[in-house]
């Protein structure tokens, strides 16, 4: 119990203002905290509001949320269990350390990982509706997407694979009226070695719009694998096309899905299709009913380049420097899970 029968306690509470969110523990009274604070230069009050510094509260009047803890949430004095008053007079009788005893870091922890969840949400959200955007869609909170955008020149580059193909993919796509803006989407390669990968898509309404929305399927950087496949899924999502058949069905869908147009004039296309890039483009041309002869000296353009034969294990690297792509990092990190 605490020492009070000394005639000169510590004033261990010089200062601080002292509440309770309910019924005190045990058979402590009103009577005996207030006598207990008042040897300790403290105040023990039976109301709470601003002047308030300390609130003590058990564990489950805290998760009950009462009309006391409520409050006191919303204003900058610690919450801390009963324990912290109790103690603070045992002993050598000086105040612990309110970090020890505190319940507002827990709360806080949980309430930035909901929101988190919640702007990952927004953001998947957000992405699927990039097919039709909605006339009453609000672009998300600007600056701090733009931070981040800002942030990954210095940090990731496009990814670009061994055929020298860069994962800074452009997507369009054309109304009755006007054409929307681009949509970009890309793979970025954190510049730290082992490097970690990050896949981001950016949309905006019109030409020069400074609000852009950002989309990213995970907070943070993860192995390339995942983030590849994140980078795919979108493409097919946004063009109604898989990643390996973007050669073969380009300016084949409906015009409400956003259109990729491959590198022509000799460009590589990359890896991960499902033919080589000569055969991928001859049986384009079939498929939209082209005249070859009209072709032809683009077929001779398509025989100069080397691209080989296209790996169907889907893991390609991606070019540095994509609006939307996939950034890398640590390769040891694991993957964020949800």
């Amino acid at each position: 119990m605490p020492r009070d029968s000394f005639s000169s306690p510590q004033p261990i509470f010089k200062g601080r203002i002292i509440a309770a969110a309910g019924p005190l523990p045990d058979k402590n009274t009103v009577e005996n905290f207030k006598h207990w604070a008042k040897l300790r230069k403290g105040e023990f009050t039976t109301t709470f509001d601003e002047s308030v510094t300390h609130l003590l509260c058990s564990d489950e009047q805290f998760k009950a949320e009462n009309p006391v803890v409520k409050k006191a949430l919303g204003h900058k004095c610690h919450i801390v269990r009963y324990e912290w008053f109790l103690l603070s007079m045992g002993g050598e009788e000086a105040a612990q350390p309110e970090e020890d005893h505190d319940l507002r870091a827990g709360h806080n922890r949980r309430k930035r990982k909901e929101q988190r969840m919640m702007r990952l949400e927004k953001g998947r959200r957000l992405a699927r509706r990039f097919i039709d955007p909605s006339p009453y869609s609000r672009p998300l909170p600007g600056p701090q997407s733009q931070a981040v955008a800002n942030a990954l020149p210095d940090l990731y580059q496009i990814f670009v694979d061994d055929l020298l193909f860069s994962y800074k993919v452009e997507l369009t796509r054309l109304t009755r009226h006007d054409p929307d803006p681009p949509h970009e989407r890309g793979l970025y390669e954190s510049n730290a070695k082992p490097h970690l990968y990050w896949f981001a898509a950016k949309y905006s309404k019109s030409k020069g719009d400074t609000q852009p929305h950002y989309y990213r399927e995970t907070e943070f950087p993860t192995l390339r694998r995942a983030q590849m496949g994140a980078f795919k899924a979108f493409f097919q999502l946004k063009t109604g096309i898989r990643w390996s058949e973007r050669i073969i069905r380009d300016a084949t869908m409906p015009a409400e899905y956003f259109q990729y147009t491959p590198p022509t004039g000799g460009k590589s296309t990359g890896r991960d299709k499902l033919w080589s890039r000569y055969f991928c483009f001859e049986l384009n041309r079939a498929l939209r009913g082209l005249n070859p002869e009209k072709t032809a000296a683009a077929e001779d353009q398509e025989r100069g380049v080397k691209d080989g034969r296209g790996a169907q294990s889907g893991v390609c690297e991606v070019p540095r420097g994509c609006e939307t792509g996939v950034d890398s990092g640590n390769e040891h990190r694991e993957p964020l899970r949800d």
